[in-house]
């Protein structure tokens, strides 16, 4: 029922049983999924998919996709 959406940013999922965590963990279609808690940080990915937007934004994954990189070398006399 979970994955029966359009949507598909983020679930949550809360049990003490190991075995289900495993279980959803692998079959969630969301482009995050919780176990037990949540967990946000500049480092970590954040993005959906199905109809949940497109591409990896709120991390420093997605920086690429804002700068121009561009190297300066100066050489020493």
């Amino acid at each position: 029922m979970a994955n029966d959406t359009d949507a598909g940013l983020a679930s949550y999922v809360y049990s003490n049983n190991e075995s289900i965590l495993a279980k959803l963990e692998e079959k969630l279609e969301f482009g995050e999924v919780q176990l037990n808690g949540f967990k946000y940080d500049i480092n970590l990915p954040h993005g959906g998919i199905k109809n949940s937007g497109i591409g990896v934004d709120c991390s420093i994954c997605a920086l690429d996709d804002y700068l121009i990189k561009k190297r300066v070398t100066k050489a020493l006399k």
